[in-house]
């Protein structure tokens, strides 16, 4: 069987390039034949270390007419040109397609669903972002969402990150379903409450930092440290976390270039996670529908975990129905304190941890995880 992916190209790190790069493991694993039509520009370090083929569309052919991203008819017209540039560079045709919807890119999405139109080789489809919650005017808001409609409603299936995304994004005839990001699975020693904790536990922010979480992270650092914990940001040194560490808000541990080593750091230091958005869904619109992918991590890790969100966002929503006690909205200082303090306690600090090892078990394996999609990409 033959596996094609379009798109942002996966590599090691954080968000969807590093899911992209599991479940394209997994499937060559499997004895599927995987190649790759990245993004223009985008390093294929990963495809060639594991021998995927990588095929390279041309920009344009000189007999096209100009191509004009954001006027439809352009982008329909050049799209359906790419898709046949992709018929004929992809022989013989695969057996399915695999493709992501990005918040900062949609075209090799909206190939793919062309190409699966044209050619019957069912697409498959995973979203994490609304891309909307990035744009400011309602006219983009329109533009946007009408040539997802019809990126959607092409495709086989439609992978979204949350039921709520699911609900906001699709179009009527799409087909939708909701898929966890896949995590890494870690397979390294289960770290225990630790003596140092009683003192000072460590609590790490991993990942990006957006400004609008940094705002955050400098109303909840001290509140950490009432609690007689110390913030750990775990990721690239951004102006936000700089400012952090400038007013001894936090400690600052770079970015590792492989996953793998930054969970290991992790269960070596870290008393507990936090997963924060920002205070409010209007400095972050996006989050109002997603879910943030090192969630899933983190429930493999064996660590209490503390989220931090607006009401109205998916995550919160998730929270709730799964009645993990250890969510909080961004106000709920009290409760983050006394969360925190809890670190300190052996037993306060195992307690924590059944209802994360019952989702790492369960609707969170990895392999149930892909198992779903791989279901899917014929079916």
């Amino acid at each position: 069987m033959r596996l094609l992916y379009l798109g942002q190209a996966p590599a090691h790190g954080t968000g969807s390039p590093v899911t992209l790069l599991r479940h394209l493991r997994r499937f060559a694993a499997e004895g599927w034949s995987v190649e790759l039509v990245p993004n223009w520009g985008d390093p294929t370090t990963e495809a060639e270390r594991h021998g995927w083929p990588v095929h390279r569309l041309p920009h344009r052919r000189f007999w096209w007419p100009p191509y004009r991203p954001d006027h439809e008819f352009s982008r329909q017209l050049t799209t359906a040109l790419w898709a046949r540039e992709l018929d004929r560079l992809v022989q013989p045709r695969p057996d399915a397609v695999l493709t992501y919807l990005a918040w900062h890119s949609d075209l090799f999405a909206e190939i793919a669903a062309r190409y699966g139109r044209r050619t019957g080789v069912p697409v498959s489809c995973l979203i994490h972002d609304d891309a909307v919650g990035f744009e400011a005017s309602p006219a983009a808001h329109r533009r946007l969402r009408g040539r997802q409609h019809r990126i959607l409603r092409a495709n086989h299936r439609n992978w979204f990150i949350s039921a709520a995304q699911a609900a906001e994004m699709t179009p009527a005839g799409a087909h939708a379903e909701v898929l966890a990001p896949i995590p890494e699975g870690f397979s390294g020693p289960a770290p225990g409450w630790r003596e140092s904790f009683a003192a000072r536990p460590l609590v790490y922010f991993a990942g990006y930092l957006w400004p609008e979480q940094g705002r955050l992270l400098q109303q909840l650092a001290p509140v950490l440290a009432g609690a007689g914990a110390r913030l750990v940001v775990l990721g690239r040194r951004t102006p936000e976390v700089e400012a952090l560490v400038a007013a001894d808000l936090a400690d600052h541990v770079p970015a590792f270039a492989e996953n793998s080593a930054a969970l290991a750091h992790l269960t070596t230091h870290a008393a507990g996670l936090l997963v924060s958005y920002a205070a409010t869904v209007a400095e972050l619109p996006w989050s109002r529908t997603s879910m943030p992918s090192k969630l899933v991590e983190y429930a493999y890790l064996g660590l209490p975990l503390a989220l931090v969100a607006p009401p109205e966002t998916a995550i919160a929503d998730w929270a709730r129905r799964h009645a993990l006690p250890a969510c909080f909205t961004p106000a709920d200082h009290a409760g983050l304190a006394a969360w925190a303090a809890n670190l300190r306690h052996p037993a306060a600090w195992t307690d924590q941890l059944q209802a994360w090892r019952r989702l790492a078990t369960g609707e969170w394996s990895p392999t149930a995880i892909h198992a779903r999609l791989t279901g899917g990409l014929l079916g």
